[in-house]
C-alpha cells in the first residue's frame, strides 16, 4: 500500500495527484534555439509538481519514504485524481524515459485532436533531425536545464 501527498504551489491534496504550477517553466524563449523544437515542444505541455512524503513500497529495498519533484501532464493536472505524473529519480532516468510523455499527450482524454496530430508530426520530424545530426544540444544536455528547473538548481542549469 502507497500513500502520498502532493504539493504544487502550496495546494495539498492526497492519494497522489497533483495541481499544474504553470508558474514555472522548464524552457525559456531565448533557449528555443539551444534545443530540439521536438523536446521544446514537449515541455511546453507538462509542468512542474512535487510528490512529498510518497512512501515507495519496492520488494528490495521495502517501504521507504522520498520526495520526488517530477513533471505533469498540463491537460490532464486539471482533473487531480486522474492526472498523469512522470516521477523520475535522476535526469538520466528521465532522458531514457522521455518517450513516456509524447505517449501520454497521444492518449490523454484532455488532450485535442490537433494537439495529437501536431505531436505525431513533431516526432516524425524529430527523427529525422536525429539522423541528419543537427548541432543542437544533445537530450541529455537540454533535460538537465529542464532537471534543474524543476528543482529550483541553477548550478545544475550552469553545468548544461
Amino acid at each position: 500500500i502507497s500513500t502520498s501527498i502532493s504539493t504544487c504551489k502550496g495546494e495539498v491534496i492526497s492519494d497522489g495527484a497533483a495541481v499544474a504550477d504553470d508558474t514555472k517553466r522548464l524552457f525559456l524563449p531565448e533557449e528555443k534555439g539551444m534545443v530540439s523544437d521536438y523536446i521544446y515542444f514537449l515541455m511546453q505541455h507538462v509542468t512542474t509538481c512535487n510528490m512529498e512524503d510518497l512512501v515507495v513500497n519496492t520488494s528490495v529495498r521495502g517501504n521507504r519514504n522520498t520526495t520526488k519533484i517530477g513533471l505533469a501532464c498540463r491537460y490532464c493536472a486539471k482533473d487531480p485524481q486522474n492526472s498523469r505524473q512522470f516521477l523520475y529519480s535522476s535526469v538520466v532516468v528521465l532522458c531514457n524515459n522521455i518517450s513516456q510523455i509524447p505517449r501520454h499527450l497521444l492518449k490523454c482524454h484532455f488532450v485535442s485532436d490537433d494537439l495529437r496530430n501536431e505531436v505525431v508530426k513533431r516526432k516524425k520530424a524529430y527523427k529525422k533531425d536525429v539522423k541528419e545530426n543537427r548541432k543542437k544540444l544533445k537530450m541529455m544536455d537540454a533535460l538537465k536545464i529542464v532537471w534543474g528547473r524543476m528543482h529550483d538548481d541553477s548550478d545544475f542549469i550552469a553545468t548544461a
